[in-house]
């Protein structure tokens, strides 16, 4: 939806000389938010002073727009509550504001935009904290309460939106994406950081970053900052470990009633998901996840255009185009082939590079990239999309392959060989477990086994930790680890950088209604992957409505977002 940015500094700041530094700090994310700036400063008691000023500031918020809901100037940013107490910069959507705004209504508030950013001001002037529980929504947001003169950072469950801020003695600031504040801060390498991304391949590093200086608001957190003392408490609103792992997982109902319930929230969640004043498209390939996502969108919107867009790898055994091509087929949608290829890589190397703030994990993010590029020049503002199912639902390899180990380590030999993965293959990822819990031995054969270690310095190699990793009992733990603190969060930060290069809001129903996670999350861990069957509960329903082509769902090999990486690379 936007970019955020904003200055808390006790450095007797002029209001104008405040204002210039946000303005700076907002062109660096203008690609996130082209459609208007709004930047406010306010005085040490919390009043808003003219951004020409030469009186002291004491802080302020800045803001890119993107306008996907109510287009009108009203619905610019920063905004404040009608009386001035609160004051908010925000970046995301809350798809449920349509209902929350009714139940403030009945409180006795009253509306003058049609926007969501105002039911979110206004929602947490009537509940405070209280209101998370409420959202169904991605979010990251920056809120001044004048009363109790504190500002509140906030990031949504699974941090679909970024935040990043950086502290020092007199000063506090943040903003929607790093590059923002890395001209006001130290640049130094954050070794730990990058010591797990090279050695475990970890893209989650907590509140850190690459640089030592800048950290990032953790998803499910609020940073809480006092105004008068510029100190700072940390808040997790959210915390999925302590609340799914302590309810009880269990259920009575059979597979074909669970689908129907499946069926019920998913359509719930893309229905709201697809509210927007802006039209609306999807990425589509040939997978389950997308088809799903696309097939929902057609039955709730059936006589609109649905545009999608789709990465095409002629001749290549990725490339899906006949599987894309029957979903086109059965949903009558408006199909935009794109053809990324290496030499399009190397010429855009660069600003890839900028536009992820983060070494590319792979070239299909440049696959992804191009397909937002090609979006972008259609005049697409919103596309919904099905990032977060696998990890929800249980969609990968390794979430049988976790199966078929817990059924070998009882000796059930029977479950055991009923899975993705053949004995060898088994052994290789037994090898692996024993390895978490021997740090020494794993130490041992790191260094003399693995050839990127040569590459790195003894002082990022002595940071390394190697001591016990928490090992899931279930597969849904599993899961919820996954969903949460694991590979997702890459796949959720590379969808946002290149989408909001583009100026255009992706929305992920499996990855942010916190509705279809809490049922989800609910269900015993074999209603997620049974013996060779991933997503079963979503391929049933998918099957008993008719709602993707047979070729998507009886396809064997799960591609995942794949591209011809080795070719590519080959003939750079």
């Amino acid at each position: 939806m936007c970019g955020i940015s904003g200055v808390i500094s006790s450095s007797n700041l002029s209001a104008i000389q405040m204002s210039n530094e946000l303005h700076q700090m907002n062109e660096l994310i203008k690609h996130r938010g082209p459609d208007n700036e709004g930047i406010t400063v306010f005085s040490e008691v919390g009043n808003p002073i003219p951004n020409d000023s030469d009186q002291n500031a004491a802080f302020g918020f800045g803001h890119r727009r993107l306008s996907i809901i109510d287009l009108t100037p009203e619905a610019n940013q920063p905004m404040f509550d009608s009386k001035e107490d609160f004051c908010i910069s925000y970046n995301g959507e809350i798809f449920n504001y349509i209902e929350i705004r009714n139940e403030l209504i009945s409180k006795g508030h009253s509306f003058q935009t049609q926007s969501d950013t105002e039911v979110l001001v206004k929602g947490y002037a009537e509940w405070g904290s209280d209101l998370y529980a409420k959202l169904e929504g991605m979010w990251a947001f920056a809120l001044f309460s004048k009363k109790e003169q504190k500002i509140i950072l906030s990031r949504d469950r699974t941090g679909v939106k970024p935040l990043f801020y950086t502290s020092k003695k007199n000063e506090i600031r943040f903003a929607s994406e790093i590059k923002a504040l890395l001209p006001f801060t130290d640049n130094s390498i954050n070794t730990d950081s990058y010591s797990k991304f090279i050695i475990e391949n970890k893209f989650d590093f907590g509140s850190n970053t690459f640089f030592n200086s800048i950290n990032e608001i953790e998803s499910g957190t609020e940073l809480i900052i006092d105004l008068v003392t510029l100190k700072s408490e940390q808040n997790r609103y959210f915390d999925p470990i302590t609340t799914f792992l302590s309810q009880k997982v269990s259920t009575t109902k059979n597979a074909d009633q669970l689908s129907e319930e499946l069926y019920a929230i998913l359509s719930h969640a893309i229905k709201i998901h697809s509210r927007s004043d802006v039209a609306v498209g999807s990425c589509l390939s040939g997978g389950l996840d997308s088809s799903t996502i696309v097939s929902f969108l057609r039955k709730l919107n059936p006589k609109i255009s649905i545009p999608v867009f789709s990465a095409i790898f002629p001749g290549e055994i990725m490339d899906e185009s006949s599987l894309i091509s029957d979903s086109v087929s059965k949903h009558n949608l408006e199909w935009e082939s794109i053809y990324p290829n290496g030499k399009e890589l190397t010429q855009t190397l660069e600003d890839i590079s900028f536009t992820q703030e983060f070494p590319l994990i792979s070239t299909s993010t440049f696959a992804q990239y191009e397909v937002m590029k090609t979006a972008k020049k259609k005049g697409i503002k919103v596309l919904v999309n099905g990032q977060g199912a696998d990890e929800l639902l249980g969609g990968y390899y390794k979430h049988g392959q976790f199966q078929q180990l817990k059924a070998l380590q009882t000796l059930n030999l029977k479950n055991a060989i009923n899975g993705p993965s053949n004995a060898k293959q088994l052994l290789k990822e037994l090898g692996k477990n024993v390895l978490t819990g021997a740090p020494n031995l794993k130490k041992s054969l790191l260094f003399n086994l693995k050839n990127d270690v040569k590459f790195l310095s003894p002082n990022i190699l002595s940071q390394f930790d190697f001591s016990s990793k928490t090992t899931p009992k279930t597969l849904n733990e599993f899961l919820i680890r996954d969903y949460y603190q694991g590979f997702l969060t890459g796949l959720l930060r590379a969808e946002d950088r290149n989408s909001m290069r583009f100026s255009i809001e992706t929305r992920v129903p499996f990855a942010s209604s916190h509705a279809l996670a809490t049922w989800a999350f609910s269900l015993p861990s074999n209603l997620k992957y049974n013996d060779s069957t991933n997503k079963p509960l979503l391929r049933n329903l998918l099957t008993k409505h008719d709602l993707i082509p047979k070729s998507v769902l009886d396809k064997q090999v799960k591609l995942g977002f794949s591209t011809p990486m080795n070719s590519w690379i080959s003939r750079i």
